[in-house]
């Protein structure tokens, strides 16, 4: 994570007449088990909700201010890219003060703008001035809007006027134009999918789960599939599309096959059905391949996970008393500060190397600081001897009924926290809750 703010900046005479300049610039990016990418100048949309742990959700607008005798005025403007949303906001602040009497006013707007499938824009205005005398107000008008366009526009908001004691409030929704002609783009899922199957580098051979399996395979000539241990687990695995939830394109282009869903339904290992199979889950963009509303766009998640494939072999087979036994090392720096040294002010001083004892590697895994964080409701913490490891898991989601709020159904298996596929199968007949927020759950 990338983060950087303007201080101390002005563009023109110091002392005599500046402008003066402020905001904060974010670049977030991760990878691994839980993806996300955010690039901002400025801040978010107020309704963006989807920020990954550890980035801030309030930065300082990019913002060029100045004062003239009474008056101040203040131009702020930001601007956002998520995977799924493009925001950006603006707003001008003035403020004038003449002796008793005082005038204060603003414009200001926040936008999300879609790309796909075609340009369209929705627009949150806000609009008010008022004026004031002996700390009164005298008259005021402002104005609140939700403007959707361009081509087919949508106008919906409030329009109120004061003076004095009479107030007048006016409400508006209008509506004109017509929605440009779009020629469609398709392609195929399904031949998107077999040929991303079909690439070698997706088929993957593994060592069987017990550890070392005694043997050692040969090298894999150019061209030639990579050869698989006879005990061990073999992943087939694919980024092209989701499984298990509907699609209805891929980036901007719809699918010929219409709205459509993938999944494996059966293994076959020399022509016979297996079960020991287990599904393989990877984080895919939403917004590439299913329409979201603008609530789903700055308020739901990025990235979720999905099956993308399945992984064949039996966890039975296990290599006991196969391999080498590490120690948990540690150790310890301190930063001595030193006097009268202005360059070098600290110096770093290295204490010995210590190992930390078996029993309390245990202790400090089941009740240290990581288990007790606020993902630990998430995170499985597993102390195994000399070595924990840590598995990430999906919040359980539950559907239940809107009225009495009583369990319907759960989402089981590898989609079990996906709300993208527990708001398809919930429809308009059910609502979509963390199991927690369930009574007795």
């Amino acid at each position: 994570m990338i983060r950087a703010r303007l201080r101390d900046s002005f563009v023109g005479i110091e002392g005599f007449a500046t402008l003066n300049l402020s905001g904060e610039l974010l670049l977030a990016m991760r990878f691994g088990d839980d993806p996300s990418f955010i690039l901002s100048a400025g801040g978010f949309h107020p309704a963006f909700k989807d920020f990954p742990p550890g980035v801030p959700t309030v930065l300082e607008r990019m913002a060029v201010s100045f004062g003239f005798g009474p008056i101040q005025f203040r131009c702020e403007n930001y601007f956002a890219i998520t995977s799924n949303s493009v925001q950006t906001g603006f707003a001008i602040i003035i403020k004038a003060k003449l002796g008793p009497a005082s005038i204060e006013g603003h414009l200001a707007f926040d936008a999300m703008i879609y790309l796909k499938p075609r340009f369209r824009f929705i627009v949150c205005l806000d609009f008010a001035v008022s004026l004031k005398a002996f700390g009164t107000s005298i008259c005021a008008v402002s104005v609140a809007m939700k403007l959707e366009g361009p081509g087919e526009w949508h106008a919906v908001g409030q329009f109120k006027f004061s003076i004095l004691w009479w107030d007048v409030e006016v409400g508006f929704d209008e509506k004109w134009g017509s929605a440009p002609a779009i020629e469609d783009q398709t392609t195929s899922a399904t031949q998107a999918l077999l040929a991303d199957l079909s690439k070698p580098e997706h088929l993957l051979p593994e060592a069987p789960v017990g550890g070392n399996g005694l043997v050692t395979l040969a090298a894999v000539e150019a061209g030639n599939l990579p050869y698989a241990h006879p005990l061990g687990r073999l992943t087939v695995r694919q980024k092209a599309v989701p499984f298990e939830v509907a699609i209805d394109r891929i980036g901007t282009k719809k699918l010929v096959e219409g709205s459509v869903s993938y999944s494996v339904t059966d293994v076959t290992v020399g022509g016979r059905s297996t079960s020991a199979r287990q599904p393989v889950l990877d984080h895919f963009a939403r917004g590439q391949y299913m329409e979201l509303g603008e609530a789903e766009r700055i308020g739901g998640k990025s990235f979720e996970r999905f099956p993308c494939g399945v992984s064949i072999g039996s966890p039975v087979y296990r290599v006991d008393d196969v391999g080498v036994t590490l120690a948990a090392t540690y150790e310890e720096k301190i930063l001595e500060p030193q006097r009268f040294i202005d360059r070098f002010p600290w110096a770093l001083i290295s204490l010995q190397g210590r190992v930390l004892d078996d029993s309390l590697l245990d202790v400090h895994v089941a009740a240290g600081a990581a288990a007790h964080s606020d993902r630990a409701l998430r995170t499985t913490l597993t102390a195994a001897g000399p070595g924990a490891c840590t598995t990430r898991s999906d919040t359980a989601l539950r559907l239940v009924d809107p009225v009495a709020l009583t369990p319907v159904a759960s989402m089981l298996g590898a989609v079990a926290g996906s709300d993208a596929i527990a708001h398809q199968a919930a429809g308009t007949t059910a609502v979509v809750i963390e199991s927690f927020e369930l009574a007795g759950a």
